[in-house]
């Protein structure tokens, strides 16, 4: 088990995610898709849990989010969820 910033457990999973440029600059798009169950919504947060940009995703789950340019360089969680519960975390970093 892993907790989310928000305290509420998350069950972690073996599901693959693909997670690309990482690194990447600010302004530039971000694509994010998984192998298995798809998912339904992308939300990239700062260390401290809050959210900085949520997404919603297409029929078969791909993502693909523009970072905003004023974005500062650092590390970031991006949350994936299903069905409106976080199961799986990544982590970004912006260079």
């Amino acid at each position: 088990m892993i907790w989310d910033p928000t305290w509420s457990a998350v069950e972690e999973t073996s599901e693959a995610v693909f997670l690309f440029p990482n690194p990447i600059e600010a302004g530039q798009v971000l694509h994010v898709s998984g192998n298995s169950n798809p998912f339904d919504a992308v939300a990239i947060c700062d260390l401290s849990g809050r959210t900085l940009l949520k997404a919603t995703g297409n029929a078969v789950g791909d993502f693909a989010v523009t970072l905003p340019n004023d974005l500062a360089k650092g590390c970031y969680i991006v949350k994936l969820m299903r069905n409106g519960s976080v199961v799986k975390y990544e982590k970004l970093l912006v260079k």
